[in-house]
């Protein structure tokens, strides 16, 4: 781990903890094909998001505009990380107009990026579950319902809090995008080698996922040329094979 950056660094810590946990043990990347359309939807939304953070309309977002959306979702990414977050996200500098940029698909990355290292609290609490701190007493629950009678403004839906205020499919294919990653880098190393790609052919047999699994998707996978798959090359082609969408 000794050339990654800090950012880099958290997200091997966090596949590793990620790659502990009991759920999803028995999926396969055919099982993962078979929710493409599922997270087709949250690449849709995550579009609109896109959108909404691009304000100037030019198909990219900078830095400060990215900074600008983690505030208003209140995300832990320190500002000292920010420039080390950016350049992890951006993975096809040579494919855009400007390489200091993010486009849609790496919009996507950097959003994993903070589902993996939980960075954002509306990420923060696995979808379909409450943590203890959701839970209250009949006492508690009577204050926040006195509370809560008091109208107040809501996060508007076209907006970026509105649109993660309600969204657990966010959660949901984020999840299943870095399973379908773990499912390769079985050892949580922060990287895909050729052997890793190798085992899994192996382990899915002659099920549909051998088409994603060849030659051709490796090369389409490795953007830097250096002979592994690093997380976000792997989330940004990943998004790019279930976005029937893309030019």
């Amino acid at each position: 781990m000794e050339n990654l950056n800090p950012v880099q660094k958290r997200i091997v810590v966090a596949l590793q903890a990620t790659k502990q946990k009991p759920q999803n043990q028995d999926m396969n990347f055919t099982k993962i094909l078979l929710k493409f359309s599922k997270i087709r939807a949250t690449i849709n939304n995550v579009k609109e998001i896109f959108a909404n953070v691009d304000d100037d309309n030019d198909g990219l977002i900078d830095e400060t505009q990215i900074q600008t959306c983690l505030n208003k979702l209140k995300s832990e990414i320190q500002i000292s990380e920010l420039h080390d977050f950016f350049v992890v996200s951006a993975v096809s500098k040579g494919e855009k107009a400007d390489a200091n940029k993010l486009n849609q698909k790496e919009f996507l990355v950097a959003l994993s990026i903070c589902y993996v290292l939980r960075t954002i609290p509306a990420f923060s609490t696995p979808a379909g579950r409450r943590s203890s701190i959701d839970r209250t007493t009949p006492a508690e629950a009577k204050v926040r319902s006195n509370i809560q009678s008091t109208p107040k403004q809501r996060p508007r839906k076209n907006s970026v809090t509105g649109l993660f205020s309600t969204n657990d499919k966010l959660k949901d294919s984020f999840d299943l995008m870095v399973h379908a990653y773990l499912l390769f880098d079985q050892d949580a190393k922060g990287y895909i080698n050729k052997s890793d790609l190798g085992s899994v052919m192996k382990e899915d047999g002659a099920g549909e996922g051998q088409f994603f699994l060849d030659e051709e998707r490796w090369n389409e996978m490795d953007w830097n040329h250096d002979g592994t798959i690093e997380f976000s090359e792997f989330i940004y082609t990943f998004s790019r094979w279930v976005d029937i969408d893309e030019d």
